[in-house]
C-alpha cells in the first residue's frame, strides 16, 4: 500500500477517529474494518471516519463503510460510525449509492469540534492487513453485495461486478 493511501487512528474522549489519507480503496478498506473491530471488542462505541485528507473513495471502501455500518445497526448496540468532512465529491458518491440513508454524515462540520482540533497530532497509522489474494477477494466482494443490498438501485449497478468478483473468488480458492 501506497503512503498516499492510508488509515490513521486515535482513541480519544470515548472517541475512535480514523482519518482516510488519500484514496479509501479496496486497498486500505481492510485495515479499517479491522481496526474498528479491535476497537468494537475493547468496548469502544462511537467511531468517526474522518475524509478530510481522502480526495475519493472507491465502491469497496464504500462497501466496507456501509457493512461496518450494517453491522453496528444488527447488533442493536449504542455503538455508531459517523462520516465527517467528506468533501462534495465523497458526498456525491455516497448520496448516489443511497448510503446517506445508512450512514450518518456530517454534512456541516459541527460535530466534535473540541476533539478535531486535539486529534490531528495523535494519529497514527494503522498496520496493514496484510491480506492474501483469496481473502482480498473476499473483502472487495463482501463489500459489493453489502452495496447491492443496501439500496434497491444498486443491485443492477452491481450485478456484472459481483458475479466477475464471485469467479475471481473461485479462481483464488482454487490455487
Amino acid at each position: 500500500m501506497t503512503p498516499e493511501h492510508r488509515i490513521l487512528a486515535a482513541r480519544f474522549d470515548s472517541l475512535v477517529w480514523l482519518r482516510v489519507a488519500g484514496k479509501g480503496s479496496f486497498q486500505n478498506s481492510p485495515d479499517l474494518k479491522r481496526y474498528i473491530e479491535a476497537a468494537r471488542t475493547d468496548g469502544e462505541k462511537v467511531f468517526v471516519v474522518d475524509l478530510e485528507d481522502c480526495a475519493t473513495m472507491d465502491s469497496t471502501f464504500m462497501g466496507t463503510l456501509t457493512g461496518i455500518a450494517s453491522s453496528m445497526a444488527r447488533d442493536q448496540s449504542d455503538t455508531t460510525l459517523e462520516v465527517v468532512n467528506a468533501n462534495h465529491r465523497n458526498r456525491q458518491l455516497l448520496e448516489n449509492l443511497g448510503l446517506d440513508q445508512i450512514l450518518q454524515l456530517d454534512t456541516d462540520g459541527s460535530t466534535h469540534q473540541e476533539q478535531r482540533e486535539k486529534l490531528s497530532g495523535m494519529l497514527e497509522k494503522v498496520d496493514s492487513a496484510n491480506l492474501g489474494k483469496a481473502a482480498q477477494a473476499q473483502h472487495v466482494l463482501e463489500a459489493h453485495e453489502t452495496l447491492a443490498a443496501a439500496h434497491e438501485d444498486n443491485l443492477p449497478r452491481f450485478t456484472d461486478v459481483i458475479e466477475f468478483l464471485k469467479k475471481d473468488l473461485s479462481k483464488h480458492e482454487a490455487s
